[in-house]
């Protein structure tokens, strides 16, 4: 993926811009004064717009006249949408302003072989949608979180509870057997079992910390 505008996504499968240029401009009101340079005050933002300029060949490569007209519809909705790169960074809520389309190497049945596309967008002050996008965002990164977790842990977690359960099990047993109290023993052991029964809502690194504290209660007994 190059970049998202809304629920468009641009790539070699749709359209895929060679440049992109953004201007971003303030706006500086001015006074005239008598014998100097006009004077100017800082009024606040002014437009932030960005050009997506490309080409392709629908026959030969990736690229879909389709697009175009997916982006036309969008332009009709007159709605703002977020813009958001390959790389997550969002720019935020851009309007469609204009779409510029061009055909070369005309074919017998009237179409171009090559067409050109330039894509005009401006910026928006739109906070609910650039708020709604980057909940969107969040969602589907907790729920990749979620299943990224390996099998292999969840069942190596299961391995290890039974484990733990038998060893808790034989220190019980060793202690009442021996009429001593070992409860250092077994609030270790439960530790174990209760880090154990945590592994598949839990992350490696918290994991890793988890293992440090057991350790260091064990060395001290």
């Amino acid at each position: 993926m190059l970049m998202a505008l809304g629920s468009f996504v641009f790539s070699l499968q749709t359209l895929a811009y060679q440049e992109l240029q953004r201007r971003t401009q303030w706006k500086l009101a001015s006074t005239s004064r008598i014998g100097a340079r006009n004077a100017r005050q800082f009024t606040g933002q002014g437009d932030d717009t960005i050009t997506l300029t490309g080409w392709f060949m629908p026959d030969q490569m990736g690229g879909k006249t389709a697009s175009l007209d997916d982006m036309r519809a969008m332009g009709d909705t007159g709605a703002a949408f977020v813009l958001v790169d390959g790389a997550g960074k969002v720019y935020g809520a851009f309007l469609l302003e204009g779409l510029d389309e061009g055909h070369t190497i005309i074919g017998q049945d009237g179409t171009g072989r090559r067409i050109e596309f330039t894509i005009n967008l401006t910026r928006t002050d739109d906070d609910a949608a650039v708020a709604a996008a980057v909940d969107q965002a969040k969602k589907k990164a907790a729920f990749s979180l979620k299943s990224i977790v390996p099998q292999q842990i969840q069942d190596g977690a299961a391995s290890a509870l039974a484990t733990v359960k038998s060893a808790v099990t034989t220190a019980k047993a060793a202690a009442k057997e021996a009429g001593e109290v070992v409860a250092p023993v077994i609030n270790i052991a439960g530790q174990v079992q209760n880090t154990v029964y945590a592994l598949k809502n839990t992350s490696p690194q918290a994991i890793l910390e988890e293992a440090k504290n057991i350790g260091k209660n064990a060395a001290g007994l």
